[in-house]
């Protein structure tokens, strides 16, 4: 929202500029140009006007852009449905009242930008309807021969084959042509010579042949979606005068001079009663005194003008240009809103980005980062930027953070020689256990005295996206292949390594690969989803069920305490108690009948879910005076299989069950979902990346050992969470020995 808003802003600005600028330019690249480029320019003007999503820059008028608050790992999915937890939170009362979010400048600006487009819109899609319900009920069709012979001959020699209608109107004052797709020429009842109704047809006929009609229903979205702005008005009355100027050339062509009075004779002569009906999506023009002025100037003026390419393409680089200036200012924001951070902080992290640092040697740009940052002060501020987890989210969607975690930190850290870089993706087919790629890319500095900054980072980030980008052009039948895909990816892997490998760096790639399984058929799943509809005690939850639940989900939610949240859960809960166990269930289940964005359905299966269970453990010790239990979260993860000769001959399987216990009352909901999303998300990345060989090494000792490695990285002073032991259970078989 944020972002759309702004960066609809950021065009209207610069695009005013241009069509100001070319609009007082024009009177003097009249006498120079040809109306027919000048007509095209102002085309790629509108085209400019239609494309809002420009580089942003902060406005002084407006509140810093936000930032999109960092995704939680989206948790486990049970195998079994939870059944107690969710009862009793939904059953037990609350004197909380749910807090409503508030609605920012952005959400009002917003709403009041789609007020006026729906304002606009309504207004010139109610005026063209009256225009065609009159325009019908007042024309008839013209049958006299002479006429329509005129009107053939004249289409062949515009190559136009087309059935176009001809009628005359009595409520319209100037000739026009309407329809899209069933194109009608409308004349006013006036008596015309001959030459005279060739001259208007000719022109009538131009405006068809160069799609006239559908370049006004451009400029008309252009002004709808900046309505707000008296310079897009600016634009559409000029270029809708040189549309009619750049046709009237076309007809006039070669034509003399004498021709040429007559012709604007004849224009006076059928609009001199001014405008009556008319609607924007027709060629019927009337620009006042001042715009037939220069149309009838336009049509006396006989000498020849250049071809406009050149100014053409010199207003498009403007356009570009205009946004290559505003990502230059965008890239050098200096700070990001509703961090833990203040803009006196961000000045001094980004005064280590130095001017033209990316053309620095690696030891130039080190030297001058220690020398800068040479004080225990300045050397905790970085630490705590590091340490940050809502930068740490969003490195790959901010130029600040992505200059903290991937350039600053990996080139001046004690580490600096070898660092690692991670990323994957996976796969998202219906009907399939999804095939899924995760990679780690180790850069080696060699020579830090040779090595440039920009090319340790163009090495990065050439090698991280060429692999994903590799894995998602792979066709499914491919991923289905493990041996021949991870050949394809050694391969891949070999050509960007040796690319970007050189005396100064050395790139290295280790991955691991679950190839696509497809499961069952769109029968089966039908029949399966048939028999969990029958096993559940309710039907899905509703859209309406959902966008009550949202309403708890505030911008900022996050940073709320703990319990502050599960009260409004409760009184939430105890206002419908079905709704709620809808929700519930569907969760339970993972059987969403509504779509849910990655957002929603984060906040669902984790913040939701979570703490729904600590309120039901609230509740159930305030009945039973038993101390509060802790909080169990499970998952069998995906069963990792080699197969030979189309058998199974070796699988490794996992089911743990972990717990969390909260040590301090005032953790906010945020810091509750990092800590317990993080130890699932960390439980299932070091299963997707361990290779099943790898796995077949280990025992159950060892697989409890590296997830309690994992729960000890998330617990604090705040949260305490754990595995428990007697729940992991570690299962691998490999019958390739005994085949042997």
């Amino acid at each position: 929202m944020e972002a759309f808003l702004a960066a609809l802003l950021q065009c209207t600005l610069s695009m005013s500029v241009i069509t100001l600028l070319y609009a007082a330019a024009l009177p003097i690249l009249s006498k120079r140009y040809a109306p027919k480029w000048r007509y095209m320019i102002w085309l790629v003007i509108a085209v400019g006007w239609l494309i809002p999503f420009r580089p942003l820059i902060e406005l002084p008028f407006l509140p810093p852009q936000g930032t999109n608050t960092p995704l939680m790992p989206v948790p486990f999915t049970p195998t079994s449905p939870v059944t107690n937890n969710t009862a009793e939170v939904l059953t037990s009362a609350s004197e909380t009242v749910t807090k409503m979010p508030q609605l920012s400048i952005w959400t009002i600006g917003l709403l009041i930008w789609l007020a006026g487009v729906l304002f606009t819109s309504a207004c010139h899609l109610l005026r063209h309807r009256r225009f065609m319900k009159m325009a019908s009920r007042w024309s008839d069709t013209v049958t006299t021969p002479t006429i329509l012979n005129l009107l053939n001959i004249l289409k062949r020699e515009q190559g136009l084959k087309a059935n176009i209608e001809y009628r005359t109107c009595s409520s319209i004052s100037s000739p026009m042509m309407v329809g899209f797709f069933h194109p009608v020429i409308l004349m006013p009842p006036i008596q015309l010579s001959e030459e005279e109704l060739t001259l208007i047809l000719r022109h009538e006929l131009a405006h068809f042949k160069r799609h006239d009609l559908w370049y006004k229903a451009m400029i008309l979205a252009a002004t709808i979606l900046h309505w707000f702005n008296p310079a897009v008005y600016l634009m559409a009355r000029a270029a809708s005068l040189q549309c009619e100027i750049s046709c009237d050339a076309l007809v006039l062509q070669d034509e003399d001079m004498q021709t040429r009075k007559q012709y604007g004779e004849t224009i006076i002569a059928v609009v001199r009663n001014g405008r009556t009906y008319q609607t924007a999506l027709s060629t019927n023009f009337y620009g006042g005194k001042r715009g037939m002025k220069n149309r009838i100037m336009s049509m006396l003026d006989s000498k020849r003008k250049k071809a406009g390419v050149a100014l053409l393409c010199f207003v498009l680089a403007g356009i570009i240009l205009t946004g290559a200036t505003l990502v230059s200012a965008g890239s050098q924001s200096v700070s990001i809103p509703n961090t833990a951070f203040t803009k006196d902080e961000y000045k001094k992290l980004l005064a280590l980005r130095f001017d033209g640092y990316k053309d620095m040697r690696v030891q130039e740009f080190q030297q001058k980062v220690w020398k800068a940052t040479d004080t225990e002060g300045y050397r905790n501020l970085l630490e705590r930027f590091y340490q940050n987890d809502q930068l740490n989210e969003m490195k790959d969607t901010n130029d600040i953070a992505a200059f903290l975690f991937y350039e600053l930190t990996p080139l001046t850290a004690e580490s600096w020689k070898s660092r690692y870089f991670g990323n994957g993706g996976m796969t998202g087919y219906e009907n399939a256990s999804n095939a899924q790629f995760e990679y780690t890319s180790t850069l080696s500095i060699l020579d830090a005295k040779r090595l440039k900054v920009g090319e340790y980072t163009k090495a990065r980030k050439a090698v991280m996206d060429g692999l994903l980008t590799f894995f998602q052009s792979q066709p499914e039948k491919k991923l289905q292949d493990e041996s021949g895909m991870k050949k394809a990816i050694d391969a891949e892997i070999g050509r960007l390594t040796k690319k970007w490998s050189s005396n100064a760096l050395t790139v290295s790639v280790e991955y691991s690969f679950i190839p696509l399984e497809l499961i069952e058929s769109k029968e089966s799943q039908k029949e399966s989803k048939d028999n969990l509809t029958e096993k559940r005690e309710y039907p899905n939850a509703t859209r309406e069920d959902y966008r009550s639940l949202m309403k708890l989900k505030t911008a900022d939610y996050q940073k709320r305490k703990l319990t502050d949240f599960n009260a409004d859960l409760l009184e939430w809960g105890n206002e419908d108690y079905d709704r709620g166990e809808r929700i519930g269930i569907d969760t339970a289940w993972n059987d969403f009948a509504v779509a849910l964005t990655p957002e929603e359905l984060s906040f669902v299966t984790l913040t939701v879910n979570y703490s729904g269970s600590e309120n039901a453990a609230m509740i159930k010790s305030s009945r039973t005076g038993e101390s509060k239990k802790d909080i169990v979260f499970s998952s069998s993860l995906p069963v990792k299989t080699l197969e030979q000769d189309k058998a199974v001959m070796v699988f490794c399987s996992l089911y743990y069950q972990g717990s969390y216990h909260i040590l301090d009352g005032s953790i906010t909901v945020g810091e509750r979902d990092r800590c317990v999303g993080g130890v699932i998300s960390g439980i299932q990345k070091f299963w997707n990346k361990t290779g099943i060989e790898e796995l077949l090494t280990m025992n159950e000792g060892d697989i409890l050992a590296k997830l309690q490695n994992i729960t000890a990285q998330y617990s604090n002073e705040q949260i305490a969470v754990s595995i428990i032991p007697s729940q992991v259970s570690f299962e691998k078989s490999d019958e390739r020995r005994i085949k042997k």
